[in-house]
């Protein structure tokens, strides 16, 4: 089936969206301000929560770029169900192709001048776009907003270090440490310029199912200059269903992985910066590879394996990481890091994670 708009929300409607206000970006008066591009994929159950809470703003510069991929459930019928009754929604459907296609797909079609993304088994919180419009001006590049989860006891960890930056040199230094905080990994807690995303032909990577967010921040911050943080937190992450992608185990998570590694070290050799820069950047996405080791390590707890067959299988996780991190241990924290999983052992590695589990979900 060809990737399609559904009904009558064809291209030709979407500036009778726009917001006729003064705008404080300087956007011409029809343009369009938000693309919210929404994957769905067998979300029945959330997805009237999260169009709601975004339908439901008191803001109307946006559209609501709707690709479902594929769904075996009821998701197609509410997605077209909402498509009549609001303007805003543009609706597409494709083959299952994953989450990387489907944001590809709105990515193709976004018109709007700031990309955000919201998963349709998560919502967004009162204020969401009137919040981001104030904080964005023409500088503005990257905006780093917080988030809350939900079904877990845990708190999104970005905080508000950088108020907003025209200095390139700071703005790499901060998201050097962002990357080894693993405050990079999500593409839901941010705002993109459209422009950025079209000059650099940025896409998601179709062959993960696991890091793909993480590349593509990645791979926008190069082109970045200027960003900011606020301490607003808009975004809410549920944990609804045990089905749930970061729940769910994956026998290819090590693969995944090492390949999500494997893109953004040449992501890393390939940008621009300089000498120094490249070697900081570098340096944090050595720690991300050798902390995900760890990860994968964990991902067998949620698992049926235990005792001798969960070590042993924690030892071939130790060999691929062996194998590919050779030359990927350049800073004392990442040579440290690295020596459990080099030297396979297990026993060890199996205590770290479960120690890490507790504090985590405590």
């Amino acid at each position: 089936m060809r990737s399609r708009p559904y009904g009558k929300h064809a291209y030709a409607e979407r500036t009778q969206y726009s917001n006729d206000s003064a705008d404080i970006s300087g956007l011409p008066k029809n343009e369009m301000k938000f693309s919210v591009i929404v994957p769905v994929y067998n979300a029945e159950s959330t997805l009237t929560r999260c169009l709601d809470s975004l339908l439901e703003q008191e803001f109307s510069s946006f559209e609501l770029l709707l690709i479902n991929d594929g769904s075996t459930d009821g998701s197609g019928c509410i997605c077209k169900e909402y498509a009549a009754k609001h303007n805003e929604i543009v609706y597409f459907e494709q083959p299952n192709r994953g989450a990387s296609a489907a944001r590809n797909l709105g990515l193709d079609n976004a018109k709007g001048r700031y990309i955000v993304f919201v998963d349709s088994d998560d919502y967004v919180l009162d204020g969401y776009f009137e919040t981001l419009e104030r904080y964005l001006d023409e500088k503005c590049q990257l905006l780093i907003f917080e988030s809350e989860f939900e079904g877990v006891n845990l708190k999104s960890k970005c905080r508000r270090t950088l108020r907003g930056t025209a200095d390139r040199n700071e703005t790499v230094r901060f998201l050097v440490k962002a990357l080894r905080k693993q405050q990079l990994n999500a593409v839901w807690n941010k705002v993109y310029l459209n422009d950025i995303i079209k000059k650099a032909h940025l896409r998601f990577d179709e062959r993960l199912r696991v890091g793909e967010d993480k590349v593509f921040v990645v791979r926008y911050c190069q082109e970045v200059s200027c960003l900011l943080t606020i301490k607003d937190a808009l975004y809410v992450m549920t944990f609804d269903s045990a089905e749930s992608l970061t729940r769910k185990p994956r026998e290819d998570l090590a693969d995944n992985i090492l390949l999500e590694h494997r893109l953004i070290f040449e992501t890393i050799d390939n940008s621009e910066l300089s000498d120094n820069q490249k070697r900081a950047y570098m340096a944090a996405a050595e720690y991300s590879f050798w902390r995900s080791a760890y990860t994968v390590a964990a991902s067998l707890r949620r698992t049926q394996h235990i005792g001798k067959e969960r070590s042993a299988l924690t030892g071939d996780i130790c060999k691929m990481y062996a194998a590919e991190g050779k030359e990927r241990k350049h800073t004392l924290k990442n040579r440290v890091l690295s020596i459990p999983v080099v030297h396979e052992m297990t026993r060890f590695i199996d205590c770290m994670v479960t120690v890490c589990c507790k504090i985590n979900y405590r």
